[in-house]
């Protein structure tokens, strides 16, 4: 074997390295891509006391996500009046012996929400439901070797593709 022949057999080896680090990077670009709709929760029971400030929490969420829906339901038990303080909107809900049902939206907003408790007759109580639906990408860290894996091979694959034609261009030389 001449020493052409083995160096066209090394830059074909080394372009198809590189092919197939572009086709890992774009496989796992689309990995990262991947999204999972979840569904949290926070519930609790309070007993409400006239003239008191209470607090109700968003449940946790962790990692990178986008925010779908997110609604605070409360119901009140007993006599009473309470408002909500969400973030620059207040909402009053008043009962009078029966159950009221109040569903509020929170346009996609995740904040504490703060009650105060403007009257209460005998034991007012508090149930709450405060719901987040979001979307995480929880493979959204495969963007760096992606990112890497597609750089690597697109230098790989074209610098080999030029070595190739050009060496397939220059006049071979006889002995």
């Amino acid at each position: 074997m001449t020493t052409a022949s083995r160096s066209k057999i090394t830059f074909k080896k080394i372009f198809i390295i590189g092919i197939i680090l572009m086709l890992c990077g774009i496989i796992l670009s689309l990995l990262a891509m991947s999204s999972v709709t979840h569904e949290v929760r926070e519930t609790g029971t309070q007993i409400l006391e006239e003239g008191k400030y209470y607090t109700i929490s968003p449940p946790k969420i962790n990692g990178v996500y986008f925010v779908n829906s997110s609604k605070l339901i409360i119901n009140l038990y007993r006599n009473g009046t309470i408002k909500l303080l969400i973030g620059e909107k207040i909402v009053n809900i008043s009962t009078s012996g029966n159950i009221t049902t109040k569903t509020i939206d929170l346009n996609c907003s995740i904040v504490p929400i703060l009650v105060y408790v403007v009257e209460a007759d005998n034991n007012l109580v508090m149930k709450y439901d405060y719901i987040i639906i979001f979307i995480s990408r929880p493979l959204a860290w495969l963007v760096v070797p992606a990112t890497l894996c597609a750089t690597i091979g697109t230098v790989l694959a074209s610098t080999m593709t030029i070595s190739i034609i050009s060496n397939r261009s220059r006049p071979k030389k006889h002995m």
